[in-house]
């Protein structure tokens, strides 16, 4: 569904701050129009969805009507809390996945604590207050570290990053993100998914630029199998 409304664009600048990280400024725009009954004029394209997936460059409102929707007819919810503010109690209820980085799961871990629950030691305590909240599945991007997902039920799952020469570290957690949400629709395990998207992350960074830097899927699975080629005994 495509909607024309009376204002400007959504737009993003990236640039690198004084510690040489990268940092995006946004204009949401447009995006912030969006709303809930948008959202239910759709209401049969989500729930014959396979997978509902969100960031945080558009409102609350329609994220919880999408995913409340999908909720009802048994279609999974993934949701990518970036651009970063805080996360609506009811939105992560409707969550299935929760993929975000560590900077965001620090800002999680901080708005836990002035919540009168006291101080959240590491990730593994953010991952296990986010779960009690409504997610099956968080999964922490950690840039050079590589990225760890954390179930109910289960020992943390980590996935090494792939050795490459980072260029240009912007997008590469919306390359993950869509990487991830892809293995997932093509029914691979948790994984193999998680490799995926480290692949499609690391392709990003090894160039200038986001969009022209993005693989084809014929290019993220020629890039895994020379992995593959390369880490065999």
């Amino acid at each position: 569904m495509l909607r024309h409304v009376e204002a400007n664009t959504g737009s993003g600048i990236g640039f690198t701050d004084s510690h040489g990280e990268n940092r995006l400024a946004v204009c949401p725009s447009a995006n912030l129009l969006l709303s809930a009954q948008d959202i239910r004029s759709a209401e049969q394209a989500v729930r014959r969805a396979s997978l509902v997936l969100a960031p945080f460059e558009i409102g609350d409102e329609p994220i919880l009507e999408a995913f409340t929707l999908a909720q009802q007819a048994g279609v999974r919810t993934l949701l990518n809390p970036s651009p970063y503010r805080p996360l609506d109690p009811f939105i992560l209820e409707q969550t299935s996945i929760l993929v975000l980085n560590r900077v965001e799961a620090t800002q999680l871990t901080k708005s836990f604590s002035s919540g009168g629950q006291g101080a959240l030691e590491g990730l593994d305590d953010t991952a296990a207050a986010l779960l009690d909240r409504g997610p099956e599945l968080i999964v922490v991007t950690l840039g050079s570290e590589g990225a760890i997902a954390y179930r109910r039920g289960a020992p943390p799952l980590h996935q090494p990053a792939f050795p490459i020469r980072a260029v240009d570290t912007l997008g590469a957690g919306d390359a993950f993100t869509a990487g991830f949400a892809v293995g997932l629709l093509r029914g691979r395990p948790l994984p193999e998914c998680l490799r995926q998207a480290a692949a499609c992350g690391a392709l990003v960074c090894a160039q200038i630029g986001v969009f022209d830097a993005l693989p084809s899927s014929v290019d993220l699975d020629l890039f895994v199998a020379a992995q593959n080629i390369c880490t065999s005994p």
